[in-house]
């Protein structure tokens, strides 16, 4: 799961859909430092991800895609889960993507939590400039996602194929995507609800 489909886990509370997004552009000691509800969001993040990498289904996606992909197949297939998200966006939520896609942009940038590193909301602001959220709404997009990530990625990588596999994986990965993610629905409303009390 990346950007999108973090955001649409994390529920209504402005403090954990900020603590669950930035929770990779902390270290894990600032992680520690973050109190209050964005600390939920934060926990919240770190359950996504260990849930989503421990589910069988899940790693049927990795197994489709390591062949070419290598090490880098699970950040592929959060990408990818994210694209199907918002192409079957109307059979997971009642509010249009555009509704949604306005509000997390105020959200993350107006409940921010103090001391943070000022890196941080100057990384947001540029993402929000950038629309990023719209990038997931084409097919068009996937290339230039993958073309972005080939710019920061150490290791040897075939990103530049990334854009092919979606497409001949296409009918695969859409089934993988809708038998988890409703379940990962279930999973993070319970987590939410039970921090929260």
């Amino acid at each position: 799961m990346n950007h999108l489909a973090h955001l649409f886990l994390s529920g209504d509370q402005p403090e954990i859909i900020v603590g669950n997004f930035i929770t990779d552009m902390l270290s894990p000691k600032e992680q520690k430092k973050v109190q209050g509800l964005y600390q939920i969001g934060i926990q919240l993040h770190l359950y996504i991800d260990q849930t989503i990498d421990h589910h069988p289904v899940y790693k049927k996606s990795i197994d489709l895609i390591k062949g070419r992909q290598g090490r880098y197949a699970p950040v592929v297939a959060d990408i990818y889960y994210d694209y199907l998200l918002s192409h079957h966006w109307n059979e997971y939520s009642d509010h249009t993507y555009h509704t949604f896609k306005e509000k997390m942009y105020d959200v993350l940038k107006n409940h921010l939590p103090p001391d943070i590193s000022e890196k941080i909301p100057e990384r947001i602001g540029t993402m929000v400039e950038r629309d990023f959220l719209s990038s997931y709404q084409s097919n068009d997009h996937i290339q230039s996602t993958f073309g972005f990530l080939a710019k920061r990625a150490k290791f040897s990588h075939r990103f530049d194929l990334a854009h092919q596999d979606y497409h001949e994986m296409f009918n695969d990965l859409k089934l993988h995507f809708h038998e988890i993610f409703p379940q990962m629905i279930h999973l993070t409303e319970k987590f939410r609800n039970s921090r929260i009390g």
